[in-house]
């Protein structure tokens, strides 16, 4: 059977679909959705980091074409003047990360905010994916916050040390 569902259709369907699947996985895990705009494709979570039971950090989620997206907001706004002098060295380490760690990935966001994140392909999202992205994320934010972002504010931090702390 030939589909007659153009290419905006199919677009709509696969968004369709996977906000069907990503509340259901959200509700199978439990976790406190704050804010759900189906429209365009957004989920947002409160949730606690691994090991800061006291801390509540916002997860976004954002279907984004043929992709979903899962994030936490590490700094905003995030300006390269505040690594210092080394700044070059934690960018550098921060590269070294993502290319030993699959499941998470740094970025800077359009309006300048320092993000943890992981992107599924649609066709690709399960249980066992969603959840294993989902929690990576959610490590990697608390190894920062708990680990990292203190020996930066010292100035102390190359990407040598960042790694061995890692």
């Amino acid at each position: 059977m030939v589909s007659s569902l153009s290419g905006g259709d199919i677009k709509a369907e696969f968004r369709s679909v996977a906000m069907e699947k990503l509340l259901l996985y959200l509700k199978v895990m439990k976790k406190r959705i704050i804010a759900i705009d189906e429209t365009n494709g957004r989920i947002d979570i409160s949730d606690n980091p691994p090991d800061m039971p006291d801390v509540d950090v916002k997860v976004g989620i954002r279907i984004i074409d043929s992709w979903i997206r899962i994030f936490c907001l590490i700094k905003a706004p995030f300006t390269i003047e505040e690594l210092g002098p080394s700044a070059a060295d934690v960018l550098f380490g921060l590269l070294r990360l993502q290319d030993d760690y699959a499941e998470f990935n740094f970025g800077i966001s359009r309006n300048n905010e320092l993000v943890v994140k992981a992107d599924i392909y649609i066709p690709a999202l399960t249980l066992d994916v969603f959840m294993e992205e989902y929690y990576g994320v959610l490590n990697a934010y608390a190894k920062f916050m708990t680990k990292i972002l203190p020996i930066l504010k010292e100035g102390k931090m190359g990407w040598r040390e960042m790694m061995d702390i890692w």
